[in-house]
């Protein structure tokens, strides 16, 4: 057989017994499942607030649509009166009637244009 030599570089590595590799291993893989439990709450918390958020988006939508709604029967009573005060304005205005009234006395007969004229005010 051959003589093997050895090269100076290999004498002086050190190479770390297989308990610390197998220490490092389950430190990382403790690491590993604890981040992952933290990402699973996470993800929970975040589908709540995710959920919250949908149900308060419906909430505000079916407010808007009811508000919408609401719009648009004031706008049809808005016509609606548009048009009672249009066909007001076209009728004929009221005209002088004349009345006659047979009075027994000159304070009746002021009694009477005071209540006319108080209607007027």
């Amino acid at each position: 057989m051959a003589d093997v030599t050895k090269i100076d570089s290999e004498e002086s590595i050190t190479r770390p017994s297989i308990y610390d590799v197998l220490d490092e291993i389950k430190t990382k893989q403790t690491r590993l499942e604890e981040r992952i439990e933290e990402n699973h709450r996470n993800i929970l918390t975040f589908s709540q607030m995710a959920e919250s958020a949908r149900s308060d988006a419906s909430k505000a939508i079916s407010g808007v649509n009811a508000l919408d709604e609401q719009l648009e029967l004031v706008r049809e009573d808005i016509v609606f009166l548009d048009e009672k005060v249009s066909a007001l304005e076209e009728a004929k205005p009221p005209q002088n009637i004349t009345i006659n009234i047979n009075v027994s006395s000159v304070d009746m007969a002021k009694a009477i244009v005071e209540l006319f004229t108080k209607g007027r005010e």
